[in-house]
């Protein structure tokens, strides 16, 4: 059996479900950083031979493009054109570039 942990809900949780389920042979969590789990970790698996797996790097490529849509959405002014093309007005405007620009992530 597989423990899949996912977003959201108590990880207190965790270890009430680890333990009725004594058939896990593998955790596996969706994200990337376990620092929510680490009481469930010290409690149940650093003692158990069952392996944590995560999702490191599986979003990588695909975060990094939504960054690049995020970016060019605001910076080009994608609602305003939207709302300018649905209400058949096309206000002039300067379209701004990214270059030079600094985005900061946190």
């Amino acid at each position: 059996s597989i423990m899949f942990v996912a977003t959201g809900g108590d990880p207190k949780l965790l270890v009430l479900l680890f333990d009725a389920c004594p058939g896990i042979r593998w955790v596996h969590s969706l994200f990337a950083g376990v620092d929510v789990l680490s009481p469930f970790i010290k409690q149940r698996l650093l003692t158990s031979s069952v392996p944590l797996t995560n999702g490191r790097g599986a979003y990588s490529e695909s975060l990094a493009e939504y960054v690049i849509a995020v970016a060019l959405y605001f910076n080009k002014h994608i609602p305003a054109c939207q709302a300018n093309r649905a209400n058949k007005r096309w206000d002039k405007f300067v379209m701004p570039v990214l270059r030079g620009k600094t985005i900061g992530f946190v």
